[in-house]
């Protein structure tokens, strides 16, 4: 039997002829495993300059806990004191500031003359403003509670009389409506003798009631002086 060697010649002639690729293969596998490490040594590095840094934050954070609940204390103090200020601010409030609502409406009651009525009344506190509709018997009488209520422009100054120091101004008159005559007629028919029917017609005249509406502004004065040109509305 004749036996053939298919290896190559190289191995024949160098028993180790592995050695240089067991070399490549050891180094490779060297230098893989010193990039894993220094990049895992990079990576601890920064996880523990970020940790470094978390625990700065906190202990700062912790630092800063009484301050804020100082701040929370303070807060709370301010409100405290405003309410306190709001408290003495009613209680020290002028006497005319005091009772301007009540009167106001006196006046309003007693400037309108019999025969005139309020339907509504709405103030606007922070513009001082009133709203009034109503109705009258006629429309002199509204003409005499307008005028009423524009004198009180030029109206005595008392220091005594908190009454005097409360007046109107901006007179707005917004509608004034002018009664009608309603005519109600009927036809009645009568018989005489032979004649032909002669028509009757009833006339019944009802005179429908003056409505009107106004705005006026509440105004005080602090002293005996003329009405400022505002005032007047000129």
């Amino acid at each position: 039997m004749i036996k053939i060697n298919l290896a190559p010649y190289e191995e024949i002639e160098n028993k180790h002829w592995y050695l240089p690729d067991l070399t490549i293969t050891i180094s490779t596998l060297l230098l893989l495993q010193i990039v894993n490490t220094v990049y895992f040594m990079s990576m601890d590095s920064k996880i523990n300059s970020l940790e470094t840094d978390r625990l700065v934050i906190v202990e700062a954070t912790n630092k800063l806990k009484p301050d804020l609940v100082n701040y929370e204390g303070l807060d709370n103090k301010i409100k405290k004191l405003s309410a306190k200020i709001e408290a003495l601010k009613k209680i020290t409030i002028s006497k005319i500031e005091k009772y301007k609502p009540i009167i106001t409406l006196e006046h309003l009651q007693t400037l309108k003359p019999d025969g005139v009525w309020f339907t509504s009344l709405a103030i606007e506190s922070k513009e001082e403003l009133i709203k009034i509709a109503g109705g009258a018997l006629d429309n002199l009488l509204v003409a005499d509670f307008i005028s009423a209520i524009d004198s009180t422009r030029t109206q005595e100054f008392d220091p005594s009389d908190m009454r005097s120091q409360v007046y109107f101004v901006n007179l707005n008159i917004g509608k004034v409506t002018i009664p009608k005559l309603t005519t109600n007629s009927s036809s009645s028919s009568a018989s005489l003798g032979n004649t032909k029917d002669i028509p009757a017609t009833d006339i019944t005249k009802t005179p429908d009631l003056p409505a009107w509406e106004i705005t006026i502004k509440i105004a005080t004065r602090t002293a005996a002086k003329p009405p400022s040109k505002a005032d007047l509305n000129l």
